[in-house]
């Protein structure tokens, strides 16, 4: 077994250790985290002394549930991603930050290279943010049947594109409501005045190796703990 991580392993009612376990692999929809803390709350007591309900078996089952982490399962655990796009510099871009495959839609219809790099299947899940007027048609055309587009982009007018084709083929349409720039300008004075402070809110760090040690702070309320995260 190839081993790729570091986890605490509950093993029986109090009985927490730390052992090696090989990276999981990400399923449909999922992603791999690369944790960066966890934190420890009065529902871990319950579950390091057996106590919660339908807590999996012992000896399988890594605890913790407040974690915080980056994506670690290329581009959402994607086997292979497929950028297409106008500008020379950011495909490039892309290129350096895994695209395994990088398509000029000025030069050429991307829609048969796309085809042609999937073998005629289609992609399994297309992303628009371009907001191109012709790229949701396109979208259509490269999707796979049974497959999911998500529409990320606002467009400058109507957009027409063939809505049959979308549904003969069972492709799923999802959007995603663009309200990032008024939230971001409303964090980033809250954070230049000071008004996000939950760093002050984590009391207690361990290390991994430290658990233990971490719930029996928790449990005993040692040091008036407020959070305690546990850290890789």
């Amino acid at each position: 077994m190839v081993i790729g991580m570091r986890a605490a392993v509950l093993f029986g009612p109090g009985d927490i250790r730390v052992t090696e376990r090989q990276d999981p692999v990400p399923g449909p929809d999922e992603v791999l985290v690369k944790v960066a803390m966890c934190g420890t709350c009065g529902t871990d007591l319950k579950i390091l002394d057996g106590h919660f309900p339908q807590t999996p078996p012992f000896g399988a089952f890594t605890p913790g549930h407040e974690w915080t982490g980056t994506v670690a399962c290329q581009a959402l655990g994607a086997g292979r991603v497929i950028l297409a796009g106008t500008r020379p510099s950011r495909l490039e871009l892309g290129r350096r930050l895994g695209a395994d495959h990088v398509i000029d839609a000025s030069a050429a219809d991307p829609v048969p290279a796309i085809l042609a790099l999937t073998g005629g299947r289609g992609a399994d899940l297309t992303i628009e943010c371009s907001g191109a007027l012709a790229a949701p048609q396109q979208c259509a055309e490269v999707t796979r049947r049974g497959g999911k587009i998500v529409v990320v982009a606002f467009y400058p007018g109507p957009v027409t594109f063939d809505l049959s084709a979308v549904v003969r083929k069972d492709i799923t349409i999802h959007t995603s409501r663009g309200e990032g720039g008024g939230n971001v300008r409303r964090a980033i004075s809250l954070a230049a005045r000071g008004k996000l402070r939950g760093a002050e809110m984590v009391t207690h760090r361990f290390g991994l190796d430290e658990i233990s040690e971490a719930f029996r702070v928790v449990r005993e309320r040692i040091g008036d703990p407020v959070k305690v995260v546990i850290i890789p």
